[in-house]
């Protein structure tokens, strides 16, 4: 997919049963959007924002369309009163993708988890090389390393490029077989000349599919 869309949020205090449901309800309202191929959900291992949905888009301009745009503009009853309760942890960000890297074991996995790595950095292009030609291949020495998809930001707020990794668990993060990517001289370049940093794991909760069923990680489909 070309595009995604990514919704940073923490649940009103004491209301995080009440915001599942509706946000359930709010993600599969945006599966009848052509061009919005699906979406998952997940809650953070440890920091905030504690809640992180990612849409899968054929292209950014999808958000630009009438079908999504009166979606926003008519909400349904109740949802202005959670995002207000919800308020300034509300976090919306959209992405233009650059590359996907999937490792031997990722066709026909299901990712558990997901590591968000955003960066801007001032040397784009070394950064970029550094990615593909010596970060990827050393992470992917970790099996459960599934899948990276890097992405460059198009609107919103937080640094200029993000890496999406899927993981087979949470605990892939850190699993020894991967501890040497963080230990090379090109790295150490690279942490140079960046400006912004943000990193957080975070563990699969649930599944939108493009006819908006919902589905909880780990459940499996009926049939």
């Amino acid at each position: 997919m070309a595009g995604l869309l990514m919704v940073l949020a923490d649940p009103p205090e004491g209301r995080g049963a009440e915001f599942d449901g509706w946000y359930d309800e709010h993600a599969a309202a945006r599966m009848r959007v052509a061009g919005i191929d699906h979406a998952r959900r997940y809650w953070t291992v440890s920091g905030t924002p504690a809640h992180m949905a990612c849409y899968d888009l054929d292209s950014p301009e999808v958000l630009e369309t009438e079908d999504y745009v009166r979606l926003r503009r008519e909400r349904p009853a109740g949802e202005q009163e959670m995002l207000d309760a919800i308020g300034s942890s509300l976090d919306r960000r959209i992405y233009r993708h650059l590359r996907t890297h999937e490792n031997d074991g990722f066709a026909g996995s299901e990712p558990a988890a997901a590591l968000g790595v955003w960066m801007s950095v001032t040397e784009p292009e070394d950064f970029a090389r550094w990615y593909e030609e010596e970060h990827v291949p050393m992470l992917f020495a970790a099996p459960g390393w599934l899948r990276i998809r890097r992405y460059e930001l198009v609107e919103g707020s937080g640094p200029t490029y993000l890496a999406l990794h899927d993981l087979a668990a949470p605990e892939t993060v850190d699993d020894p077989r991967a501890e040497p990517a963080r230990h090379t001289a090109w790295r150490e370049r690279v942490l140079g000349y960046r400006t912004a940093y943000e990193r957080r794991v975070y563990r699969l909760h649930k599944r939108i599919a493009a006819d908006g069923t919902v589905r909880r990680a780990g459940a499996t489909s009926a049939g």
